[in-house]
């Protein structure tokens, strides 16, 4: 087995890593006054309702009377729009073609931008919000999904030229033939 055989199997695992990584914390937000709440990606792509059922989290916020409210995460369009790009990055990985790699290459790049978008997006929505008092951790899974987003891009660029530079030979080794 060649490495350019390696490396071709290898896109696709590291594309199922990614979507792997929307199970494991996202973000953490927490404040000021002691509470925080954990989001996975997965919570972040479906949405999903903080401290509506565990009396004891520190995820809901309290009225006058002391009853504990629910708030509400709705879904995030730039991690599922993320998700997205790692599933194509996936399906699209397979194809033998080298010359295609260049497309799980793209979809990452597009991929990388909108997690960087989303952390832009919820920095600033705590620094306008949480009037200081908030404050937001990115956890494992999303440095994790960049990380491996940006090996997926290096490894298909890897293949794209590797493709490229067989086509070279061969067409060279086709005119030194004759």
């Amino acid at each position: 087995m060649n490495n350019i055989t390696l490396i071709k199997k290898l896109s696709p695992s590291i594309f199922g890593l990614i979507i792997i990584c929307f199970f494991m914390p996202f973000v953490n937000i927490s404040c000021a006054g002691g509470g925080a709440v954990t989001l996975t990606g997965l919570q972040l792509v479906t949405g999903t309702d903080i401290g509506e059922s565990d009396s004891h989290s520190h995820g809901h916020s309290r009225d006058s009377f002391g009853r504990s409210q629910s708030e509400s995460v709705s879904p995030q369009p730039l991690v599922i729009a993320v998700l997205i790009c790692g599933i194509l990055g996936l399906v699209l990985s397979f194809p033998r073609n080298l010359e295609i790699s260049i497309i799980p290459a793209l979809i990452g790049v597009i991929g990388v931008i909108l997690l960087l978008f989303f952390k832009y997006q919820v920095d600033n929505a705590i620094l306008e919000e949480g009037e200081g008092m908030l404050h937001a951790q990115y956890g494992i899974g999303f440095w994790l999904t960049f990380i491996f987003i940006i090996i997926a891009i290096i490894l298909n660029v890897f293949l794209f030229f590797q493709s490229k530079k067989q086509l070279e030979d061969e067409v060279i080794d086709s005119n030194t033939s004759k």
